[in-house]
C-alpha cells in the first residue's frame, strides 16, 4: 500500500470527515498490499477499524500511531515469523491474524484491552507466557 494508493482512496471522503472503518479487500486478480505505508494522513487518525485481510504483507509496520484502532483483522496474509508493531495499540480489542506465517506470538500479552484474538493456521508452537495477562479475552 502506498501512500498514493492511500491518498486515492481517501481523496472520496468529503474534507473534514473522519474516517473510522477502512476496508481494502485484495483484487481477484489484482495486486495486493504487500506493506502497511501511507496510514498516516489526518482523515485516519480517528481510525478504530483495519481490515487488511487477503492480502500479501510481510509485516506490520505503519500502524502503530493508530491510538484508537479497536479492531484490526489481517487474516490470509504472510505476516511471520515474529510480531511486531503492535506495542503501542493500546486500545486494540480484536485482532485477527489467522492464517499467517507466525511462528512467535510474543508482543500479544500487552495488549490489555484484547477481547478477540484469533492466531489459527499459524506455525505457533506455544503461546506467550504472560497471555493470561490478557484478563478480558474470550
Amino acid at each position: 500500500m502506498t501512500p498514493a494508493f492511500v491518498s486515492s482512496i481517501l481523496g472520496q471522503v468529503p474534507p473534514g470527515k473522519k474516517v473510522r472503518t477502512l476496508t481494502l479487500p485484495p483484487k481477484e486478480k489484482g495486486r495486493k498490499i504487500v506493506r502497511i505505508d501511507g496510514l498516516d494522513d489526518k482523515r485516519l487518525k480517528h481510525l478504530e477499524h483495519l481490515d487488511l485481510s487477503g492480502h500479501a504483507i510481510k509485516q506490520l509496520q505503519g500502524v502503530a500511531h493508530l491510538s484508537k484502532l479497536t479492531a484490526l483483522l489481517l487474516s490470509g496474509n504472510a505476516i511471520g515469523p515474529k510480531l511486531s508493531g503492535l506495542e503501542t495499540l493500546s486500545s486494540l480489542r480484536k485482532l485477527d491474524l489467522s492464517h499467517n506465517r507466525l511462528a512467535s506470538a510474543d508482543g500479544v500479552e500487552t495488549l490489555v484491552a484484547m477481547e478477540e484474538l484469533n492466531l489459527n493456521g499459524n506455525m505457533l508452537q506455544e503461546l506467550p507466557v504472560d497471555i493470561g495477562n490478557l484478563r478480558s479475552i474470550r
